[in-house]
């Protein structure tokens, strides 16, 4: 009996040494795989926009035991010096970014322990809080028109396929989102915007068939909503301007609230400059198509 004791005594020890070896094991693995993103998505972003992007986080961690990836206070600027040095020389690009994230998650895949990155499935991708700003920019001490030698488009997969081949996600979520997307035209500027938006995607897939199997946004469904008063755009003739937005797939819904079209009467004042005739219209409700409207021509 005393025997079996010590051989149930000594299979536990050895049992407690192998979890607690496989536990720093992991540990390791996982400090050294955050050490190598962090590096590694920097030096990546740098490399792809030829310096004149910079990627940083205020951290980056993974979970083991969730199957976590997680980035939090992510920014991607234009490198000051650099952007001054591409506008002076008037090589902008003709599109270029300005993004405040304040998480990415993902979650349901084990990072730590995979041989391959090739092929990634997750339960849910979530990001909360962008505040993502587009500029087309315009020079106004151009002499000539300069025509630039625009890279081909490329599709959504064409541009991870050097890095992943396969990429599902059964949940995308995008939550409290700000974009704007500006004209940067002295004579004729226009902003486009939506602010505080929540976007939700269900079973997304992107491989090399995702173009060419018709399904929109590369997901089964999705819904688009937003219960607050939206400036839609802006320029110097008009504003276009809406209460509650929703739209969902799933239950073939497009309902938008109170859609406005007002003319810039302060901004003619101060410009002395009024239109010979502009459009002041509101539509209560439109749904699927019905409408209930008034307008009027000047």
């Amino acid at each position: 009996m005393g025997k079996t004791k010590k051989v149930i005594g000594y299979m536990l020890g050895v049992a407690l040494l192998l979890t607690a070896g496989f536990f720093l094991l992991n540990l390791h693995l996982t400090k050294r795989l955050e050490r190598y993103l962090r590096k590694e998505l920097i030096h990546r972003t740098a490399e792809a926009t030829d310096g004149f992007y910079t990627l940083s986080f205020d951290n980056l961690s993974i979970s083991f035991f969730k199957g976590e990836l997680k980035l939090e206070g992510v920014k991607l600027f234009p490198e000051p010096a650099v952007f001054r040095n591409w506008e002076r020389k008037d090589s902008l690009p003709s599109v270029y970014v300005m993004a405040q994230v304040g998480m990415i998650d993902f979650k349901g895949v084990n990072l730590t322990w995979r041989w391959s990155y090739k092929q990634l499935h997750f339960d849910s991708f979530e990001i909360r809080q962008p505040d993502i700003q587009v500029f087309s920019p315009y020079y106004s001490t151009r002499t000539g028109v300069k025509v630039k030698q625009e890279p081909e488009a490329k599709t959504l997969y064409e541009v991870i396929s050097p890095y992943i081949n396969e990429l599902t996600v059964r949940r995308l979520d995008l939550e409290n989102a700000s974009v704007s997307y500006s004209v940067q035209n002295p004579a004729l500027p226009i902003i486009y915007a939506l602010t505080n938006v929540s976007f939700h995607a269900y079973g997304f897939r992107l491989d090399e068939n995702s173009s060419e199997s018709g399904k929109l946004l590369y997901c089964d469904n999705f819904d688009f909503i937003t219960n607050q008063p939206q400036t839609l755009l802006t320029n110097n003739d008009f504003r276009l301007q809406t209460e509650r937005i929703l739209l969902s797939t799933e239950d073939s819904i497009i309902s938008i609230s109170d859609i406005r079209l007002t003319p810039q009467g302060e901004l003619w004042e101060k410009s002395r400059r009024r239109p010979d005739s502009y459009l002041d219209a509101l539509i209560r409700q439109s749904r699927c198509g019905e409408s209930n409207s008034g307008a009027k021509m000047h």
